[in-house]
C-alpha cells in the first residue's frame, strides 16, 4: 500500500522480483470496544491501527467478527467478517498487490485463509460446475474448498461467500491448492483501490465451515442458504 508492505515478508517489483526492504508496516490491536453473546451467537468488535515502518498511522480499522449458525445435523458453523478501513493520514493511499505491480496470479489482499499441510491438492469448486485452479482471479459469488485431514480425522469443507466491497473495484478470488491451500476474496487482486484522506473501504465476507467433505449438491445448497 503506497510503498508500505502490510503483508509481511519481502516486497515484489518487476525489476528486482522479491526483495527485503525497510518498508514493513504493522497492524496493531487498539481495543475490543464490544463483545456480545447469546445462546447461538458471539459478536466481537475490534479497533486496530495500521502504521508505517516509521510509525505513522495511516489507517484506522473497525472489525466485527461473528460466530453463529451452529448446526449439529449439518455439522457446520458460520463465520462473518466485516471491516471498515478509514484513511486517517493526510495523503491519498493506494491499495494493491503483487499482481497490480506486475506478478501474475499473486493478487493476495484482504481476508485470507491458509489451509493446513494436509489440504495441499484439495478440491476447489465454484458455481455452475466451475472449479479447479482456473478459479484464480475470477469473480464468483462463492468458492468452496474440500480437503482431507491427517490420519483418521476425515475431511472438511469451507464454503466462502465473496460478500461485498464498497469499492467499485470488483472482488476477485485468490484461490489455489498448490503448493498449499489458500483462499481470499481479494478486494485489489489486479486493480488498485484508492482512498483519499477521510475516505473508507468497507468489506463483508461469510465463511461456512462443515465438518465433512461435501458433494457439489450440498455445497450449492449451503451457499444458497448462507447468501448475504
Amino acid at each position: 500500500m503506497s510503498g508500505q508492505n502490510f503483508w509481511g515478508g519481502p516486497t515484489f517489483s518487476p525489476e528486482t522480483d522479491y526483495q527485503w526492504r525497510d518498508n514493513l508496516g504493522s497492524i496493531e490491536h487498539d481495543d475490543f470496544p464490544s463483545l456480545s453473546t447469546t445462546p447461538d451467537r458471539i459478536t466481537v468488535g475490534e479497533d486496530l491501527s495500521w502504521r508505517t515502518s516509521a510509525g505513522e498511522r495511516w489507517l484506522s480499522e473497525q472489525r466485527e467478527t461473528v460466530f453463529s449458525a451452529v448446526d449439529v445435523q449439518e455439522q457446520s458453523w458460520q463465520l462473518d467478517f466485516a471491516t471498515e478501513l478509514t484513511n486517517v493520514s493526510d495523503r491519498t493511499l493506494d491499495f494493491g498487490s503483487p499482481t497490480t505491480h506486475g506478478r501474475p496470479n499473486a493478487g493476495y489482499t484482504g481476508f485470507f485463509w491458509r489451509g493446513p499441510r494436509s489440504w495441499t491438492g484439495c478440491d476447489i469448486l465454484g458455481p455452475d460446475g466451475a472449479g479447479g485452479e482456473a478459479m484464480m482471479g475470477t469473480s464468483a459469488p462463492w468458492i468452496a474448498l474440500a480437503g482431507q485431514h491427517d490420519g483418521l480425522d476425515g475431511g472438511a469443507t469451507i464454503v466462502a461467500l465473496a460478500g461485498t466491497s464498497s469499492s467499485s473495484v470488483p472482488l476477485k478470488w485468490f484461490v489455489r491448492s498448490e503448493p498449499f491451500a489458500a483462499l481470499a476474496p481479494s478486494p485489489a487482486f489486479d486493480e488498485e483501490i484508492t482512498l483519499t484522506p477521510g475516505e473508507s473501504l468497507r468489506l463483508q465476507h461469510r465463511y461456512v465451515f462443515v465438518d465433512r467433505i461435501c458433494e457439489r449438491g450440498d455445497i450449492e445448497r449451503i451457499a444458497k442458504g448462507a447468501s448475504l
